[in-house]
């Protein structure tokens, strides 16, 4: 339900599930089919959710609280689990920006100046996610050679071993932004591999400003008002 299929291709596979089991009348079915617009990727794309999905903080929050207060607690013993608790996610928090902004990532591709260039601006969670990206890039090639018409030029992109997928890329020639028709930059907010490939064949080292959202950089801290450094201890300030 996740895949990140077009709205004709999951309607297509959804009727294919349906019916092979024979559940078209199924109240769940049924539900599920009026209300496919506020659940399934399909419908979801192009939409910007910053990579959230459900309420998984509070889940996590819930999971690592349910660990510490097995058996019976006293009230006071649920608040000091509550207290670690928080004071470890600021802790893991601090000891994540010490990586990001002291430590250099390991390079893992062959494009070193995308790479080099994602590694400075990139907090080291979001890196990683665009290194992931960079090492599928290889498996995307142009079936045709770019057209141009304007100020643009538009890539047309297939799959190894998967012709029948395609993927529409226009580049703006002055400002080098680059749009796909999978959308998967607007849903997620980081450059995709289709993109990345792009980059490629346009001779650029550097990911453009127009792929790149603030809230992933390593600076995006500094215009946010910090409301944690009044509890945490001055000895912890200073890893950050």
């Amino acid at each position: 339900m996740s895949s990140w299929w077009t709205i004709e291709e999951f309607d297509r596979e959804w009727r294919s599930v349906v019916h092979h089991f024979n559940v078209e009348d199924h109240p769940w079915v049924v539900e599920k089919d009026q209300t496919q617009s506020m659940w399934a990727q399909a419908y979801l794309t192009g939409h910007f959710f910053a990579n959230v999905r459900s309420t998984q903080r509070c889940e996590a929050v819930n999971v690592a609280l349910a660990i510490v207060l097995k058996g019976k607690k006293t009230y006071l013993d649920i608040v000091r689990a509550i207290e670690n608790l928080i004071h470890q996610m600021r802790i893991n928090e601090l000891n994540e920006n010490f990586a990001s902004s002291q430590t250099k990532p390991f390079p893992m591709t062959k494009l070193d100046d995308i790479e080099g260039n994602a590694a400075t601006l990139y907090t080291r969670a979001s890196f990683e996610l665009v290194q992931t990206e960079l090492k599928h890039e290889t498996l995307y090639r142009p079936i045709s050679p770019p057209v141009e018409v304007g100020g643009s030029r538009t890539y047309r992109l297939t799959k190894y071993r998967d012709p029948e997928k395609m993927y529409a890329m226009v580049v703006d020639v002055a400002t080098h932004t680059i749009t796909c028709s999978c959308m998967k930059f607007e849903t997620r907010g980081l450059p995709y591999r289709h993109q990345l490939h792009v980059l490629k064949l346009e001779e650029l080292s550097e990911i453009p400003k127009s792929l790149i959202l603030s809230r992933w950089m390593k600076e995006a801290k500094l215009s946010a008002p910090s409301f944690v450094d009044e509890y945490v201890h001055p000895e912890l300030k200073q890893m950050s």
